[in-house]
């Protein structure tokens, strides 16, 4: 709500990420299609899409960067359970990206103990298990770039997290 002169796109990615949204001013939108983000908006449920690439997603929002003006100001922010389970180590790609000159504020979302969520495959809901939350990659991530980690356990502390990014970004 606060953003007025930054362009910004999504990129969403389970297996594989791609761009939800191009590059934009228009913030109605973006809340918009955040708003309406599922698990359904990936729609990567078959047993050989069920990692969190975490590697491939820094990658593409690093070179989505290319053909922006070198003086602006690069900013990931990633928001995952961190779990990175696909055999690519991230901190590979939070290094390419700091030699880009980009920010990467991480932001752990979930639970330390193994959760479920609901899965809509119609007609019927499938229950995917989710393993505890890894930190770890997360904050090497962080410290790699030179900028922060954070935890979010619920809506409450998800708003106050992007509040502070105001501040920093």
């Amino acid at each position: 709500d606060k953003l007025k002169n930054d362009r910004v796109w999504l990129v969403i990615f389970a297996w594989k990420p791609f761009t939800s949204l191009p590059l934009t001013f228009d913030y109605n939108i973006v809340k918009q299609t955040i708003k309406n983000l599922t698990t359904n908006t990936i729609n990567q449920n078959a047993p050989w899409m069920d990692w969190t690439n975490i590697w491939d997603a820094i990658l593409l929002a690093t070179n989505l960067f290319k053909n922006t003006a070198k003086n602006r100001q690069k900013v990931i922010i990633l928001l995952t359970d961190g779990d990175a389970n696909r055999w690519i180590k991230p901190t590979l790609a939070a290094e390419f990206a700091k030699k880009k000159w980009i920010k990467i504020y991480t932001i752990w979302v979930g639970s330390p103990q193994w959760g479920y969520i609901d899965y809509k495959i119609w007609p019927f809901i499938q229950k995917i298990k989710i393993p505890p939350l890894n930190t770890t990659t997360l904050k090497q991530i962080a410290q790699i770039t030179n900028w922060k980690f954070f935890r979010a356990t619920n809506n409450n502390t998800l708003a106050e997290i992007f509040r502070q990014l105001e501040k920093l970004t």
